[in-house]
């Protein structure tokens, strides 16, 4: 598997991750082992970057299972998305229960709050609970905070929807990451299955 740098982290990531917001929203004991199954392929290839959230139900639950006795082969990117910090940091500590202590990417989902976790992320790095700090962003809406929060130099990373149907992050937020030495993950590659049909 291809490597590339994380922006100046000095982290090397390999360029193709899994999310796990559709995939990983199950129940069931067949559909949590198929969902293990599908972990052991992707470290097995290499794929050890695996994209999870509180908001995606089930997913960040059957991740953290999935990965037990395993974890430290995975590099685990996650999310909190809370108007209020003090939801967001009871986010944060169970995520941080999930995955054994360690976030290895942890970042503000779509710019929300993004100046109340600062702080907070500054005291998880301090603390060996994280390695990286990132911000994301999906909708154009979001596109100014995202921006004034990638130039405070502030996050390590950038998350962003990149595909042939979805340009308008593009433009603006690749040249700016690329300036500021910025990590740049990127999602819906395949247009949410667009692109597949």
């Amino acid at each position: 598997m291809v490597s590339r740098q994380l922006g100046s982290t000095g982290i090397s990531l390999p360029v193709i991750g899994m999310g796990t917001r559709h995939t990983f929203d199950v129940s069931g004991r067949d559909a949590q082992a198929a969902c293990r199954e599908l972990v052991t392929t992707a470290l097995q290839v290499g794929t050890t970057v695996f994209d999870t959230s509180p908001m995606f139900d089930e997913s960040e639950r059957v991740l953290g299972t999935t990965l037990t006795a395993r974890r430290s082969r995975a590099f685990v990117v996650n999310g909190v998305w809370a108007w209020e910090a003090r939801d967001g940091l009871r986010q944060i500590g169970r995520s941080l229960h999930l995955f054994d202590g360690a976030i290895d990417l942890v970042q503000v989902l779509n710019a929300i709050n993004w100046e109340a976790y600062v702080q907070p992320f500054r005291h998880m790095r301090s603390v060996g609970e994280t390695q990286a700090t990132g911000v994301s962003a999906e909708e154009s809406r979001d596109l100014p905070e995202l921006l004034r929060a990638m130039r405070t130099h502030t996050f390590d990373s950038v998350q962003i929807p990149l595909n042939p149907l979805q340009r308008t992050f593009a433009a603006q937020v690749l040249p700016l990451a690329g300036e500021l030495e910025l990590g740049v993950l990127v999602t819906q590659p395949f247009g949410s299955g667009a692109l597949l049909e």
